[in-house]
C-alpha cells in the first residue's frame, strides 16, 4: 500500500437487523440505524426499544441477538 490511500473492500450486505433494548438509547439507535440503512440499501433496521431489563431477559433465555444496547 502506498502512503496515503486507503484500500477498503466492501461487501454488499442484506437482511435484517432487529434488536430491543435501552429505551434511553432510542434516538441515538434510531439514528445509526437509519445511516446504516442508507449505506447499505439492501439492509432494514428495527429497534425496539423495551428497556434494558426485558433485553438482558430476553438474552438471559436463549434470544439470539447481534445488536443489544443497555443504558445499565
Amino acid at each position: 500500500m502506498r502512503r496515503g490511500h486507503v484500500h477498503r473492500l466492501r461487501e454488499k450486505v442484506s437482511g435484517q437487523v432487529a434488536t430491543d433494548g435501552s429505551t434511553s438509547m432510542e434516538k441515538v439507535i434510531g439514528a445509526l440505524g437509519e445511516s446504516f440503512m442508507s449505506a447499505n440499501a439492501g439492509v432494514t433496521f428495527t429497534y425496539n426499544p423495551t428497556g434494558s431489563g426485558s433485553g438482558i431477559q430476553a438474552v438471559s433465555e436463549g434470544a439470539v441477538t447481534s445488536v443489544f444496547p443497555a443504558a445499565r
